[in-house]
């Protein structure tokens, strides 16, 4: 779902809790489709673990790392 409302830009656990607690989409401002068609194509990546393979630098992984100090 993040991706998908990163793309959209709609928040769409947001909305689906508002509905399953009692708001319809059409009380939140959403009509058919939710989301008006736009010419663009979104693509999400595999992204792999370097970790687990040998001899590769772990620096240039995919990981999360702290920035601080």
């Amino acid at each position: 779902m993040p991706f998908i409302s990163k793309v959209t830009g709609v928040p769409m656990v947001k909305v689906a809790v508002k509905v399953m607690l009692g708001t319809s989409l059409k009380q939140q401002g959403y009509e058919t489709g939710m989301y008006k068609r736009q010419h663009l194509v979104a693509i999400k990546a595999p992204v792999f673990s370097m970790s687990k393979l040998v001899g590769v630098d772990t620096h240039l992984g995919p990981e999360m790392k702290s920035t601080g100090k």
